[in-house]
C-alpha cells in the first residue's frame, strides 16, 4: 500500500487531460484525433479525415490498466506485449527502458513492424505508471499498395524520431473514466 501511495504523489496524473468520452477529439503531435471506438478502457482515435478504422492511416490507442500498479507490474506488462508481437511475427525495431526516478514513472517504448501482403504498419508503444494505474498510448501508421515498403522507409526516415519524441514527452494522456 505504501508503494500504491508513493507513486501517487510523485507521478500523480498526467496535466490537463480529461477523460475520452464519445466523439471527443485530442491533440497528439500536432494533430486532432477522434475517437472512433472505445469500451471500457480501450480507446481508438484516428485523425478527422480518417473516420473508418479499417481504412485509417495513423491510429491513436490508449488503453488503461487499473490493475497495474507497481513498476514490476509494468514490466511485465511490456513483455506480454512483447509477446504479442512475436506472436503476430512483428520485427522489433527498438525496445528502451526509461528507469524510475524520484520524480519520474518507468516507462517502457516498443516500436514494432508488421506487414501483411501490401500492408505495412509501424506501431509505436510508450507504457508508463500514474496514480490511476498502468496506461499504454501506442502510434500507428500505415503504407498499403505495392510500393508501400518503400513508402514506409520515407516515412520512417522522415517521421520515426520525431514521432517516438511526441509520444515520449506527450503529457495530455486522457486519464480513464471513472466507473
Amino acid at each position: 500500500m505504501a508503494a500504491l501511495l508513493l507513486l501517487g504523489c510523485l507521478f500523480g496524473t498526467l496535466s490537463g487531460a480529461v477523460p475520452i468520452t464519445p466523439n471527443s477529439s485530442l491533440t497528439f503531435n500536432g494533430v486532432s484525433y477522434t475517437e472512433r471506438f472505445s469500451k471500457g478502457d480501450h480507446h481508438q482515435l484516428t485523425p478527422r479525415g480518417q473516420k473508418v478504422l479499417e481504412k485509417r492511416i495513423d491510429l491513436l490507442t490508449i488503453v488503461h490498466h487499473r490493475s497495474v500498479k507497481t513498476k514490476e507490474a509494468l514490466a511485465s506488462l511490456a513483455k506480454e506485449m512483447l509477446s504479442e508481437f512475436a506472436a503476430q511475427k512483428a520485427v522489433m525495431i527498438k525496445t528502451a527502458t526509461v528507469p524510475m526516478t524520484p520524480s519520474h514513472p518507468p516507462e517502457f517504448l516498443l516500436v514494432a513492424a508488421l506487414t501483411k501482403a501490401e500492408l505495412f504498419e509501424v506501431i509505436f508503444t510508450r507504457l508508463t505508471l500514474t496514480n490511476e494505474g498502468a496506461v499504454v498510448v501506442s502510434f500507428s501508421h500505415r503504407e498499403k499498395g505495392r510500393n508501400a515498403g518503400h513508402q514506409m522507409d520515407a516515412w520512417m526516415t522522415k517521421t520515426a524520431a520525431l514521432t517516438e519524441h511526441a509520444l515520449l514527452t506527450w503529457q495530455e494522456i486522457p486519464p480513464p473514466s471513472s466507473r
